[in-house]
């Protein structure tokens, strides 16, 4: 069974409340365990992906220049949730707060590749907005266009090191 979430660091709580659910300790019975996809909340499945910035200034910009908002009800000094849709939310956190997140060390994304994060866009036209607006506003652009004709895809880095993967795919083709 996880640890109550009242031992958890207090980003945790903050997610909660974003999110308005009830905390899963609360809601599951880790004994008989449900293996059903169904969700008895009447709210969708949200998205809250933290990532470790260097410069919490310099990272809300990045974000804002790709067009996403802040919500300043869920950002501080040491912290930033950047809204990139209804769903999904990142979570800037600096190194200091990051690692109150997390108890395994910090593997800086300039470093090492932890994930990448690939983003549906409504056509091969935002997919290259994207890409170029991150370029323009400190990124760096991982590899030249892949057009498999049924999907589009492009990649950047942001200003820490974050891999991002926008990507358009036919909807006749899904």
């Amino acid at each position: 069974m996880p640890p109550p979430a009242e031992s958890r660091p207090v980003e945790l709580a903050m997610l909660l409340r974003i999110a308005q659910v009830p905390r899963v300790s609360d809601t599951h019975d880790f004994d008989n365990p449900v293996r059903s996809n169904k969700r008895e909340e009447a709210m969708p499945r949200m998205i809250f992906i933290t990532l470790p910035v260097t410069d919490m200034p310099r990272a809300r910009a990045f974000y804002e220049a790709l067009g996403f908002s802040i919500n300043e009800k869920f950002s501080s000094p040491t912290s930033a949730c950047v809204v990139v849709s209804d769903a999904i939310y990142v979570m800037l956190s600096t190194h200091e707060q990051f690692r109150q997140v997390s108890p395994k060390p910090l593997i800086l994304p300039s470093e090492g590749a932890t994930c990448l994060f690939a983003m549906s866009c409504e056509s091969r036209a935002e997919v290259d907005a994207l890409t170029n607006a991150a370029i323009a506003a400190g990124g760096k652009s991982l590899h030249d266009p892949e057009d498999l004709g049924f999907m589009y895809s492009r990649a950047f880095e942001d200003p820490d090191g974050n891999g991002f993967g926008p990507m358009w795919m036919d909807p006749a083709a899904a």
